[in-house]
C-alpha cells in the first residue's frame, strides 16, 4: 500500500511539471536582412484536375557576421521551413513572347547555412508547413514576414511590405 501511495504522488507530480505552458520566444526587428525582390508565381500544371501551385520567392542580402540556423516563412496563416540558395545575378532573357519561370535570370548554388557569410545575396523559398509553437503569432498581425533564427533564444524577424506577382506558368 505505501509503493502504491508514493507511486501515484510521484504520477501526481510529473503531469503538473508537463500542465505548465509553454514560454514564448522572444522576437525582435532584424536589421541583417536587406530585401532586394520578392515575388510569387502561380504554376498551372498541364494535367486537368490537378490544382495549381504557388510559388513564393524572396531574394536578400545578409548583413549580419553570425551564421542564421534556419529560416521560417510565415504568411499570415501558416508557418513553412525554407530553402535557402546563394544567387547571382545573370543575362538571361527569354525569348520574345515566352514566358520564363521567375527566378531564371538569377544562377542558383545550394549551400549550407554555415557556409553563409556577410554580404552574401540569398534566395529564400518557402516549402512546406511546419507546427512552430514556440513563436507566438498575434506578435505578426499583418503576415507576410519571413524569419530567421540566429542563437539559442533570439528570433529576428524582416517583414515582406509587398510581393510581386510573376505572370502564371503554365506547364505543359
Amino acid at each position: 500500500m505505501r509503493f502504491y501511495l508514493t507511486g501515484l504522488f510521484v504520477l501526481s507530480i510529473s503531469q503538473l511539471s508537463y500542465a505548465q505552458p509553454k514560454k514564448h520566444i522572444a522576437v525582435s526587428q532584424s536589421q541583417n536582412v536587406q530585401l532586394v525582390e520578392s515575388v510569387m508565381q502561380r504554376i498551372l500544371p498541364g494535367q486537368r484536375g490537378t490544382p495549381p501551385s504557388t510559388r513564393y520567392s524572396f531574394i536578400f542580402v545578409w548583413r549580419s557576421t553570425q551564421e542564421p540556423k534556419s529560416f521560417f516563412w510565415y504568411s499570415g496563416s501558416d508557418w513553412m521551413s525554407c530553402t535557402i540558395s546563394k544567387v547571382h545575378k545573370t543575362n538571361y532573357t527569354p525569348p520574345k513572347g515566352n514566358i520564363a519561370p521567375w527566378g531564371s535570370e538569377y544562377e542558383q548554388q545550394r549551400i549550407g547555412l554555415n557556409n553563409i557569410k556577410k554580404g552574401d545575396t540569398l534566395e529564400l523559398n518557402p516549402q512546406s508547413v511546419v507546427n512552430a509553437p514556440l513563436i507566438n503569432p498575434s506578435l505578426f498581425k499583418k503576415g507576410n514576414i519571413f524569419i530567421v533564427y540566429q542563437t539559442k533564444n533570439k528570433w529576428l524577424y524582416t517583414r515582406v511590405k509587398a510581393i510581386k506577382r510573376a505572370p502564371d506558368l503554365a506547364l505543359p
